[in-house]
C-alpha cells in the first residue's frame, strides 16, 4: 500500500481508481480476518475436528491469496510499480 500511496501523491489518479483500490484492499482485509479466525479455530480444536479446521484454514488462506493477488493486479493495471 506504500507504493499506492506514493502513486496517488505523484499522479493523482481519478477517484474511481482510488475507490477501486480501497474496495479491493477492504476485500483483502476481510479475507485476512477470516484467516485469523480460522487459524484460531484450528489452534483450539486439538484432535477432535482438526481435519475440518485445517481444511477451513487452507481455504481461507487460498481466498486471502486470491484477494491480495487481485489487489496487486489492480494497482499494477493503473501503473503502480510494486516492489
Amino acid at each position: 500500500m506504500t507504493e499506492w500511496g506514493a502513486y496517488v501523491k505523484a499522479y493523482h489518479p481519478p477517484a474511481s481508481q482510488e475507490q477501486a483500490v480501497k474496495d479491493a484492499y477492504g476485500k483483502y482485509q476481510r479475507a485476512m480476518t477470516v484467516v485469523c479466525d480460522a487459524g484460531a479455530i484450528y489452534a483450539s480444536t486439538g484432535n477432535t475436528n482438526a481435519p475440518a479446521a485445517a481444511s477451513a484454514l487452507q481455504t481461507a488462506i487460498a481466498n486471502a491469496n486470491t484477494e491480495i493477488s487481485d489487489l496487486e493486479s489492480l494497482m499494477t493495471s493503473f501503473g503502480v510499480t510494486l516492489h
